[in-house]
């Protein structure tokens, strides 16, 4: 009889039978309303955390809704006000935007630099607080929680996120919780995959593609040329320069040029920069 070694990590002896229940609930439930609750349900004997909400972006619209475990009135308006509006300004939508990975993320590390500084955004129903994970927070929205983010990467350039929220006065979470989530990855994907097929219904891809295009029309209007200002535009939609240049039938050195030209005229270097500077003109 051949022999074969098996290895088992601590992440792996995680999985008790209850948690792979669980997960059989979610396999079972995958093509049914309930597939979304049914993975929480499951990621709660991985890891301990008080919140879940799950969404679906996509570039040019705003986030579809698919589950969520907030049972509160008030927290669900914050859910509300985060997915007409909050969402521009937080990291995982601009991550996913500059083409954020399948992953287990902190929001936190997803954050750039200096990111607490959120004053210009006064605008949005938000509050700065410098005691929050990020600096902020949506009107609304739970105090004092430590976030992990599962994203996964769905067809048609978009991103399923499942968010898990945890108090910080009750350890939020450690690494050991990332690795476990990380170990589950190659479960977790595919529930997604066949669970979350889409969301979003083609009236909200329209109204809210159509906002989207009327706030970008405007911006650098009086600082970039036209062609300047088509190559901006697709770059705050998350298209690579490979992509722009398939889309405005350009070569890929003509997209860099213009990219260059574009930047400088803005006096900045990234694409962070840009969709930041967007979000100011907003």
């Amino acid at each position: 009889m051949q022999n074969t070694n098996l290895e088992f990590s601590k992440e792996s002896l995680a999985i008790s039978q209850d948690c792979a229940v669980c997960f059989g609930e979610a396999v079972e439930a995958i093509d049914s309303r309930e597939g979304a609750l049914a993975l929480t349900r499951a990621l709660g004997k991985v890891v301990n955390f008080r919140f879940a909400l799950c969404l679906i972006y996509g570039r040019d619209v705003t986030p579809a809704h698919v589950c969520d475990t907030f049972s509160d009135a008030t927290a669900k308006q914050a859910v509300r006000r985060y997915m007409s509006s909050t969402y521009l300004l937080n990291p995982v939508y601009a991550a996913f935007l500059g083409g954020l990975e399948t992953g287990v993320y902190r929001i936190r590390d997803l954050a750039p630099d200096a990111y607490v500084a959120m004053e210009r955004y006064h605008e949005y129903e938000i509050q700065v607080l410098q005691d929050e994970e990020i600096g902020y927070r949506t009107h609304d929205w739970p105090r004092g929680m430590e976030e992990i983010v599962i994203a996964i990467t769905l067809p048609n350039e978009e991103l399923a996120e499942i968010s898990l929220l945890n108090p910080v006065e009750q350890g939020g979470f450690d690494d050991e919780d990332i690795a476990h989530l990380r170990f589950l990855m190659p479960l977790i994907v595919p529930i997604v995959h066949r669970s979350w097929p889409s969301a979003r219904r083609k009236d909200e891809v329209s109204s809210a593609g159509g906002a989207f295009d009327r706030l970008l029309k405007g911006f650098g209007q009086d600082l970039l040329t036209a062609r300047e200002q088509e190559v901006m535009q697709l770059i705050l939609k998350g298209h690579s320069s490979h992509s722009i240049s398939a889309h405005l039938k350009i070569s890929l050195s003509t997209v860099k040029s213009h990219r260059r030209n574009l930047y400088a005229k803005f006096g900045i270097s990234t694409q962070q920069e840009l969709f930041s500077r967007f979000l100011e003109q907003m």
